[in-house]
């Protein structure tokens, strides 16, 4: 086995492990932008709080949503649509409006996500 150590940006492998998980977690790019944001959050902010109720309080309350909506560029339209998606996945649950990560979703710690097994597949050569 082979290991490669990438150095990247914990925004940066957010968007990246989305994308590779594409087949597992199918999102269009806005999802996918605005679901590693709130991972990023959720993750910087783990060791914070033993409380995951609060935690996510934290992640997913109106003034996060505002200040995302600067940093990413993007619409309240646009940020609740892709919730509503989340939460269709399974991803992001919805208890009384409130809104919180799957528990199993993020249930891994962030360096066992770091780890990520790649197999190649050849596909054979057209003579």
């Amino acid at each position: 086995m082979i290991t490669v150590q990438v150095k990247t940006t914990i925004r940066d492998f957010f968007e990246k492990w989305l994308e590779w998980m594409n087949p597992m977690i199918p999102l269009k790019d806005m999802d996918r932008k605005i679901l590693s944001a709130y991972l990023v959050l959720y993750y910087t902010n783990l060791s914070r709080f033993e409380n995951k109720i609060l935690l996510n309080e934290l992640v997913f309350n109106e003034d996060t949503k505002e200040i995302l909506i600067k940093r990413l560029q993007v619409s309240r339209p646009q940020i609740n649509k892709a919730l509503k998606h989340l939460i269709t996945l399974g991803i992001i649950k919805e208890d009384e409006e409130k809104l919180s990560f799957n528990p199993l979703f993020v249930s891994k710690d962030l360096e066992s996500l770091k780890k990520i097994n790649i197999v190649f597949s050849i596909a054979p050569t057209d003579k």
